[in-house]
């Protein structure tokens, strides 16, 4: 489900679960283990990409709709500790967005230091909100952080998915390289973050470090998020939209 590359002493992790990686508790346990590696072995940089036309379409939504709410509450345990991995992560860390990166995804790209998304049909967005839910406490808190108050509340309350230019323009996205240019950029920018890698992690160390606490305290209301997952409403607009996908 993961592929990793080093070149230049930058670990790439590659998303290749298929299915638009959408994540389900055992895709999100494999990232979160192989994070885990990466800060032990402790890269120059790293940079977070997939293979396909999509980044990752959030969570597997045919399998989380089968779950119940024990299977829910470890599905956002997994899923919090590969945001929190991403965020505290001692080096420099660039989502390197291939396509269409929306919901959970769009979640774990907030979580990275830089976002860039090649041009072309790709979207970007938290779209909870269209399925009657929230987006968790915790991942709020590393929106707050990652955006701008008005784009922040544009893009939590609207749920819509925005063109990779859009999301540029709002600030959402650093870059929108061409998709052959995708990687090597993400690598030259870890390259120039990376003057002094003691002197990096630092800075970022300090800098997250309020937003890390706020980030676990939130944790508390997560029984809030799953009352919202397990309402009618909710449960009504998750299967109508597999009903969607499955016509497509």
């Amino acid at each position: 489900m993961i592929q990793t590359q080093t070149h230049d002493d930058i670990l790439t992790l590659v998303l290749t679960r298929g299915k638009g990686n959408s994540l389900s508790t055992e895709f999100l346990r494999a990232i979160a283990t192989t994070l885990a590696d990466a800060r032990r072995a402790l890269p120059r940089g790293l940079v977070l990409t997939s293979a396909g036309k999509t980044f990752c379409a959030g969570l597997d939504l045919q399998v989380a709709l089968a779950l119940d709410r024990a299977g829910m509450r470890d599905l956002l345990e997994a899923l919090y500790a590969v945001g929190r991995g991403l965020f505290s992560f001692p080096r420099p860390v660039v989502a390197a967005l291939n396509g269409h990166t929306i919901a959970g995804g769009a979640v774990l790209s907030l979580c990275c230091d830089v976002r860039m998304m090649c041009g072309g049909e790709g979207r970007w967005g938290l779209s909870e909100i269209a399925l009657g839910l929230s987006v968790p406490g915790w991942a709020v808190e590393v929106a707050r952080y990652a955006l701008p108050r008005p784009v922040l509340e544009r893009v939590l309350y609207s749920g819509r998915l925005y063109p990779g230019y859009k999301a540029y323009d709002m600030g959402v996205l650093d870059l929108v390289p061409d998709e052959s240019e995708l990687g090597p950029t993400a690598c030259d920018l870890i390259v120039k973050f990376t003057p002094s890698v003691r002197a990096f992690s630092d800075i970022k160390g300090r800098l997250h470090a309020p937003t890390l606490a706020a980030m676990d305290e939130a944790r508390a209301d997560e029984e809030a998020w799953l009352d919202l997952w397990f309402s009618d409403e909710a449960q009504a607009r998750i299967a109508a939209a597999l009903a969607a996908l499955r016509k497509k």
